[in-house]
């Protein structure tokens, strides 16, 4: 009785549905109990994420954040957006300078996209609806990890990374054309005022850009290791193809991996983890959207539709 109270009573404080909070009750008592009992598998699934960390998601993904800030906070977005922002307004419906995101975001990888969509309506370029709009199909996987990170290093092949850079942005831009509203222009957004020191203005940018951009990749490594954990815990339960979903569910460089132990009968899973990026990605725009008032409802749905569209192409292409 205790604890159906206590159910009852944290569903009324955040809410959720009882059954929602009693699942994550429960996935709390789980989580606690595997680490009392197997701390040496949980810490040797963390040491492993934080290697794939500093030698993969840092590289990669730190300097597309940095300069993604630089091109935001110094005003180059709208300036992009007078070369190609106007097809992509008339495709899409939204503002030109959502290009920025969706390219950065094509091309860096998570959460590239959904940084730069945060910046852009931090600047006033983008209403709320407007930004959940673009993060449904701006953020996604990048170039290099899809190419070098699975196609060369886990397939050996560049073709099946391009294959799935590919695959998963198809649906992406689906899902942009399908959404986009052309009957009538974007509400024009209340403009703020963003005020740089004229001294050392550009050092100053760039030092925070550079701040910024380190405190944001440290969230992406936090929750990656965190995910990577659970991943290795499901996948400890499941085998085969039932692991390689159960860790796509969870953190997409972990899938990857499963994913390639099944050869080419995995390609398909490997697919879906690219499109639908993982718990951790979502996580990870959580955290950016966070106090913004951005809803990500449309997000996860897009995600998901992105990942089943990309693991069919997948599955009929390969």
């Amino acid at each position: 009785m205790i604890i159906i109270d206590v159910i009852k009573k944290s569903a009324r404080r955040f809410s959720l549905p009882p059954l929602t909070v009693g699942l994550a009750w429960c996935f709390l008592a789980f989580m606690t109990a595997y680490l009392l009992k197997c701390p040496q598998r949980a810490s040797r699934s963390a040491a492993d994420a934080l290697t794939v960390c500093a030698k993969r998601l840092v590289p990669s993904l730190f300097p597309f954040i940095v300069v993604n800030s630089l091109i935001c906070k110094s005003g180059l977005s709208s300036a992009a957006a007078r070369l190609i922002g106007r097809p992509f307004e008339r495709l899409t419906g939204l503002p030109g300078a959502g290009a920025a995101a969706f390219l950065l975001g094509s091309a860096g990888g998570f959460p590239v996209g959904a940084v730069t969509a945060r910046e852009l309506f931090d600047r006033g370029e983008l209403t709320a609806d407007e930004a959940a709009r673009l993060i449904a199909f701006s953020n996604n996987a990048g170039l290099a990890f899809c190419v070098g990170g699975i196609g060369s290093a886990l397939y050996d092949s560049l073709l099946v990374g391009w294959k799935l850079w590919c695959f998963q942005l198809i649906p992406a831009i689906l899902i942009a054309l399908i959404t986009a509203d052309r009957k009538r222009k974007p509400a024009a957004p209340a403009y703020r005022r963003i005020d740089y020191p004229r001294r050392g203005g550009i050092m100053k940018l760039l030092a925070d850009s550079v701040a910024g951009s380190a405190l944001t990749m440290l969230k992406i490594c936090a929750f990656a290791v965190f995910f990577a954990v659970i991943g290795d815990i499901l996948t400890g339960f499941f085998t085969g193809a039932a692991g390689a979903i159960a860790a796509s569910l969870c953190e997409l460089t972990l899938a990857s991996r499963v994913c390639a132990e099944l050869g080419e009968t995995g390609l398909p899973i490997c697919a879906f983890a690219v499109g639908f990026a993982g718990m951790s990605v979502h996580a990870q725009v959580a955290s950016v959207l966070s106090d913004s008032g951005i809803p990500m409802r449309r997000y996860i749905l897009s995600k998901l539709a992105q990942g089943l569209t990309a693991a069919l192409l997948t599955a009929l292409f390969c």
